[in-house]
């Protein structure tokens, strides 16, 4: 499967478009309340606050299974934002936006210094 996405994502680039790749993983009860309680403090700090939360994040963003890719035009429609701020909301799904420059050569290789659109 990894082969065949990343073929598609090269297509995808190739043809300009923004690819967007999920991902999944499945935790522990007990590893997810130990992290929430981590993310809602690294949330809430005022200081230093973007730098924490990257640090949270890499610490439940690891072993992740590739789920699919998919291709999406650069033009957001309208509510764009509003319906990704409400499900992040909803469903704690943190949403990144990466450009080939920050991935690299491999599709794979994120950049950690990005923020998420949502969290």
């Amino acid at each position: 499967m990894l082969h065949s996405c990343d073929r598609a994502l090269s297509d995808y680039a190739q043809k300009g478009y923004r690819t967007l790749c999920f991902a999944s993983a499945v935790l522990e009860a007990d590893t997810y309340a130990r992290w929430s309680r981590q993310f809602k403090t690294a949330s809430t700090a005022i200081e230093e606050r973007e730098k924490k939360l990257a640090a949270v994040a890499e610490k439940i963003e690891r072993n992740l299974q590739l789920v699919a890719v998919t291709a999406i035009e650069d033009k957001l429609q309208e509510n764009v934002p509003l319906t990704h701020s409400e499900l992040c909301w909803r469903l704690g799904i943190r949403i990144w936006m990466l450009n080939r420059r920050q991935v690299g050569d491999g599709p794979f290789k994120i950049g950690a210094d990005r923020p998420p659109l949502c969290h």
